[in-house]
């Protein structure tokens, strides 16, 4: 029985600890990919596109937690196109420049002070 409750109360603390540093670094790689492609893909849907992402950086100011990074997007035969984008994982929100205007506008706002002059997660 007391191991149980040693359970429950792991549990709990578990629960009650902000899951952005429960993540380990490759989980939440994974996690910013599989947003990311889902974005993606309904955006251009019914077109012949592929994705491809690089430059995955893990960064804070302070106030957010971000990842950071480059897409290479392909459509068709189009020479293909590097945008970059912003995951911020606490609050699921992803932005890629050149999908609309707010996107673009989203991922200027925070390219600099989150990305370029944020601390480095490990």
């Amino acid at each position: 029985m007391n191991l149980r409750i040693a359970a429950l109360a792991a549990a709990l603390l578990a629960g009650s600890v902000g899951t952005a540093f429960a993540l380990s670094t490759p989980v939440v790689f994974a996690q910013t990919e599989q947003a990311l492609r889902a974005k993606l893909k309904s955006a251009y849907a019914g077109q012949p596109a592929r994705f491809g992402f690089e430059n995955f950086r893990r960064r804070t100011n302070g106030k957010d937690e971000a990842v950071c990074g480059q897409a290479t997007i392909y459509i068709g035969r189009d020479k293909p196109s590097l945008v970059r984008f912003v995951y911020r994982y606490n609050s699921g929100d992803a932005a890629i420049e050149t999908l609309n205007a707010g996107e673009t506008a989203t991922v200027q706002k925070l390219w600099t002070p989150l990305c370029l002059r944020g601390r480095p997660i490990e």
